[in-house]
C-alpha cells in the first residue's frame, strides 16, 4: 500500500508546477535560518570580488557566478547573509527542479517518484554541510538542474519544441561554463536534442537556435562585463583566455584516487548503484533515446573530469562532483520506475514487516549518530563505518538480490525494499547535523574577531598580525566583517599572516624581528594570537610601553594592541 496509487491520491491531485514551487518555498525559508558562512578562502575570493568587481583573467571562467552572487550582495549590507541567501536561493530552487524533473521522467502524475529524487538528494553532506559555503559549484549544479529540467519538459516529437529547448540550453550551455568548467557537460543536453529522432532535414534549423542561443548567452556575459567592468569583451579577449589556461595548467603533486572512488566514499554511493543497475535495461529499443542521453550524463562529467585532472591542475575534489547529484538523483529515482518497484502492493504483512525493520533502523541510526564515543574505542567513527562496512555490506547484499531473485517477484521487492530503507536511513537522521556542520566551523573561525571586535577599529592603513596557529583562513574574513579596505597574505612555513593594505604589505619583514615570528614594538597596530604562540614567541616582549595585552573569554586567544587604540 506503500506507494500503490490508490492510497496516495493527495499526491496524484497535486498540479505538477504546485509542489515545485511549494518545494522551493519551504526548503528556502528553512535554510536561510540554518546558521551558515564561509569556511574556506575560495568562496571569500568570490565574496571579494562580487563586492568590488575587479579583472581577474585568472579565475576567467567564475565570473557569472561572481555576477550572480553580486545581485544577492546588492540587496544585504551583511556579506556574510548575502552569502547565506545566495546558497539557500540555489539549493532551494536545485531542489524544485530535482522534483520537477523526477515528475517528468517518470511520465506519471504520481509523485513518489519525485519524492525519492528529493530523498536522494537530502541525505548528500555534499550539499547540506555547506549552509552559506558559496563554491561556485553550487552555481553549475542549480544550472545544471535547470538544464534538466528543460531537457526533460521539451517534446522530442516537435522541431519547434526542439527549437526553443535548444536555443536556452546553448545560452545556459555559456553561463554554466562561464561559472567553471565542469558546466561544459551541459553540452549532452544540446547532443540529446539534435540526435533523438534524427533527421537531416532539421539539423539546419536546430543549428540555427544553437548559434541564437550561444549568442544570448555571450551577449548576457558582454553586458555584465561592460556594465560591471567597464570592458565589453574581458570574458572573451584572447590574452585573458590565455592567462586562464596558464593557471590552470602546470604541474601538481599527483595522488592515487579517480572519481569513481570517491563517489563510492561518499553517501553518493547510494543513488549511483541505482543508477548504474538502470542502465541494462537503457538499451531497451523502447526507451526514448533523449532518456538515454540523460542517462549519458553522469559518465561524461566523469569522463570529463578524468579528463582535465590528468592533463592540468585539478585535483580530485568532492565538490568539483556536486553537478551530478540533482540528475543522479533523478535517475535513481527513476529505477523505482523500471521495476514498477513505486507501484507495488503490500500485504497487511509485508506491511508492517517493513514498519517494524523502518523503526528497529531508525534507531540503530539514531544510536549510531550518538554513540561515537563507543565506537572510537575500536578505531571506527560513524563516517568511517558507514563508508567502509555499512554501504558495502548492504550493497552486496542487493546484488545478491538481483542474481537470484527475479526482478518482478514479490520477494525481490521486499528485500529490495527493506534493506534500502536500512541504508538511507542512516545519513538522512545526520541530515541535521550537515546543516549546522559549516555554522560550527564559520563560528569558531569568528570568534576571535567577536571577542575582540570592541577594540578592533580598523581601517585602509592599520596593519594587523595573526599567528599562524590561528589558522590563516580566518585573515581573509577580516576585510568583509570589519568593511576595511584591507587584505591578508599568508606566507606560510607557519609564519604570521600580516593583514594591511597592499602597499603596507610589500615589505613584509620589517614588520618582525629577527627571528620572524614576533611583531616589531611600534610596527604594528593589532596582533590576534593563540595563547602558545603568546607564550612562545610574544610574552617576554609584551605588554611594553606602548601595547597592551587582552584575554578573551575562554583564554584561548590574546590580542596585544596599541595602548591609545584599546581604551575602554
Amino acid at each position: 500500500m506503500l506507494f500503490d496509487r490508490n492510497h496516495t491520491s493527495l499526491l496524484n491531485s497535486a498540479n505538477i508546477f504546485l509542489w515545485p514551487i511549494i518545494i522551493f518555498l519551504i526548503s528556502f525559508v528553512v535554510l536561510i535560518f540554518v546558521k551558515g558562512g564561509p569556511i574556506t578562502n575560495d568562496e571569500l575570493k568570490y565574496l571579494a570580488l562580487s563586492i568590488d568587481t575587479s579583472q581577474e583573467p585568472r579565475i576567467l571562467n567564475r565570473y557569472f557566478h561572481v555576477y550572480l552572487q553580486k545581485v544577492f550582495i546588492y540587496f544585504f549590507d551583511d556579506p556574510f547573509l548575502s552569502m547565506q541567501v545566495f546558497w539557500s536561493f540555489l539549493v532551494s530552487l536545485t531542489m524544485a527542479l530535482t522534483f520537477y524533473s523526477a515528475i517528468l521522467i517518470s511520465n506519471s502524475k504520481s509523485l513518489s517518484i519525485a519524492f525519492l529524487s528529493l530523498l536522494f538528494l537530502l541525505i548528500q553532506p555534499l550539499i547540506f554541510r555547506f549552509v552559506g559555503v558559496t563554491y561556485a559549484d553550487y552555481t553549475v549544479m542549480f544550472l545544471l538542474a535547470l538544464s534538466m529540467a528543460i531537457y526533460l519538459s521539451t517534446d522530442i516529437k516537435s522541431l519547434e519544441s526542439k527549437s526553443k529547448s535548444i536555443f536556452f540550453l546553448s545560452a545556459l550551455l555559456v553561463l554554466s561554463v562561464k561559472s567553471k568548467e565542469t558546466g561544459f557537460v551541459n553540452i549532452i543536453f544540446i547532443f540529446g536534442i539534435i540526435f533523438s529522432n534524427f533527421e537531416k532535414s532539421t539539423f539546419l534549423r536546430l543549428f540555427r537556435y544553437i548559434l541564437f542561443g550561444t549568442f544570448l548567452g555571450v551577449l548576457i556575459m558582454a553586458l555584465f562585463d561592460g556594465l560591471l567592468l567597464d570592458d565589453y569583451f574581458f570574458s572573451w579577449r584572447f590574452s585573458n583566455i590565455e592567462q586562464l589556461l596558464s593557471f590552470n595548467s602546470g604541474q601538481r603533486e599527483r595522488v592515487i584516487g579517480n572519481w569513481y572512488s570517491l563517489i563510492t566514499q561518499t553517501d553518493l554511493i547510494i543513488p549511483f548503484t541505482l543508477y548504474l543497475l538502470s542502465l541494462p535495461y537503457m538499451i531497451n529499443e523502447d526507451e526514448a533515446s533523449h532518456i538515454k542521453f540523460l542517462y549519458l550524463l553522469p559518465i561524461f562529467i566523469i569522463l570529463f573530469l578524468t579528463i582535465i585532472s590528468g592533463f592540468g591542475r585539478l585535483r580530485i575534489v568532492p565538490r568539483y562532483i556536486l553537478p551530478i547529484i540533482p540528475i543522479l538523483s533523478v535517475l535513481a529515482a527513476n529505477y523505482f520506475q523500471i521495476f514498477n518497484i513505486n507501484k507495488f502492493k503490500f500485504s497487511k504483512k509485508s506491511f508492517f514487516l517493513l514498519t517494524a525493520i523502518t523503526l528497529i533502523s531508525i534507531i540503530f541510526a539514531i544510536i549510531l549518530k550518538d554513540a561515537s564515543n563507543l565506537i572510537n574505542l575500536n578505531g571506527w567513527t560513524p563516517r568511517l563505518l558507514l563508508s567502509n562496512i555499512f554501504y558495502p555490506l548492504l550493497l552486496s547484499l542487493i546484488l545478491i538480490c538481483f542474481i537470484f531473485l527475479k526482478r518482478e517477484s514479490r520477494i525481490f521487492k521486499i528485500s529490495f525494499l527493506v534493506l534500502f530503507t536500512i541504508m538511507v536511513l542512516p545519513p538522512l537522521i545526520a541530515l541535521p547535523n550537515n546543516l549546522l556542520y559549516s555554522g560550527k566551523l564559520f563560528n569558531d573561525r569568528i570568534q576571535p574577531l567577536k571577542d575582540f571586535g570592541n577594540y578592533l577599529k580598523l581601517n585602509e592603513k592599520t596593519i594587523i598580525i595573526l599567528s599562524a596557529d590561528t589558522q590563516g583562513y580566518r585573515g581573509a574574513l577580516i576585510p568583509f566583517y570589519f568593511n576595511a579596505k584591507i587584505s591578508c597574505s599568508d606566507p606560510g612555513d607557519n609564519l604570521p599572516i600580516l593583514c594591511a593594505n597592499d602597499e603596507n604589505k610589500k615589505n613584509y619583514s620589517s614588520y618582525f624581528d629577527e627571528n620572524g615570528t614576533t611583531g616589531k614594538d611600534g610596527g604594528f597596530d593589532y596582533a590576534i594570537l593563540t595563547m602558545n604562540s603568546y607564550i612562545n614567541n610574544w610574552k617576554e616582549k609584551y605588554p611594553s610601553n606602548e601595547y597592551v595585552v587582552i584575554t578573551n573569554d575562554d583564554k584561548k586567544y590574546m590580542l596585544i594592541c596599541r595602548s591609545e587604540m584599546c581604551k575602554n
